[in-house]
């Protein structure tokens, strides 16, 4: 992943700041990939901080004096944060001559701690660089988006995930249907490669499609109300939504749900997938599709996806 992450152009612009010397005070870093969110703050800090390996493995380790990194895992960054940070920002660095503040998921803090994180940003002090995360800009302030220095990490495309299984799982045989699944994500594709059965989420989106009633879709919001697990849920339903359209025109053979090796479970499948395409006509499917596909490139520029999975659902069984 990393080195995929260090190719990545937006990489390049900091690689361009640290040839010049010239590294902005405060950079914005927006990454789908909650999980490798941190990985990559890290990473920037490593170039501004010019990290030989023992910065490298403190800084990794999160043990670096003059790297603080915020919030701690499962916490959100409060106002009492923000004043900590703020009142260590004018303590010069122990080590390096530089000191960085890591502040990730941002999109999480409260109004009040962003604007009093804004006052800080206007007048840094000279020796003080913040590395900001976010997995949607549009929750972060516009007047700090404004302050800082943009950097786009873009979804992982299709070709650059196989080569990652490639060269991490070698042994894995299903790539197509392992990609198709994680929707860009590299963590959801190793969860995917990672379990014994790559069939179990889409069998559980297509036994939920099969039986939707309009009370379940608050549930379905509920549960995908992050665009990780939203994006995931759209990747899959894509699938199904596919395999149903296959089956509508009699070429259940060509299904990848017809693939599992249990036989149950394969004529179990092939059951849900009856049942479905006796609900949802094939015009209906092929509008939700497209919908699906704009949701899933809407949520690379950072838009809120659950409620486009009320929408999409609400859509689906309007056209039965």
């Amino acid at each position: 992943m990393l080195q995929l992450l260090n190719s990545s152009k937006a990489m390049e612009l900091i690689k361009i700041d640290a040839k010049r010397q010239q590294f902005s005070h405060t950079y914005l870093a927006s990454f789908q990939d909650s999980k490798y969110l941190k990985i990559i703050l890290k990473e920037i800090a490593k170039i501004i901080l010019q990290a030989d390996s023992r910065v490298t493995y403190l800084i990794d380790t999160e043990q670096y004096i003059d790297c603080k990194i915020y919030p701690q895992d499962g916490k959100r960054i409060l106002v009492e944060d923000v004043e900590a940070i703020i009142e260590n920002s004018d303590i010069l660095p122990i080590e390096n001559e530089k000191k960085v503040f890591i502040l990730n998921d941002v999109q999480n803090m409260y109004v009040a701690a962003q604007n009093k994180l804004l006052k800080l940003l206007e007048e840094p002090p000279n020796f003080v660089h913040f590395i900001l995360g976010t997995t949607q800009q549009d929750f972060v302030l516009s007047t700090i988006r404004s302050r800082a220095k943009n950097l786009q990490f873009d979804c992982v495309n299709n070709a650059e995930m196989v080569q990652f299984i490639d060269r991490n799982y070698p042994n894995f045989a299903d790539k197509q249907s392992a990609v198709l699944l994680a929707n860009g994500s590299i963590s959801n594709l190793q969860q995917i490669v990672q379990e014994d059965n790559i069939f179990v989420y889409p069998q559980y989106i297509l036994q939920k499609i099969a039986t939707l009633q309009i009370a379940d879709i608050p549930a379905f919001v509920k549960e995908y109300a992050d665009n990780e697990s939203a994006c995931k849920f759209f990747a899959s339903l894509q699938l199904v939504l596919r395999e149903i359209l296959l089956y509508h025109i009699g070429n259940k053979k060509s299904t990848v749900l017809s693939h599992e090796s249990n036989i149950e479970k394969q004529a179990e499948n092939l059951q849900y997938l009856q049942l479905a395409s006796k609900r949802y006509k094939p015009q209906r499917i092929l509008s939700v599709i497209d919908e699906i596909t704009q949701a899933i490139e809407d949520s690379k520029n950072n838009a809120k996806l659950s409620y486009t999975v009320y929408l999409v659902l609400l859509a689906l069984l309007e056209g039965k």
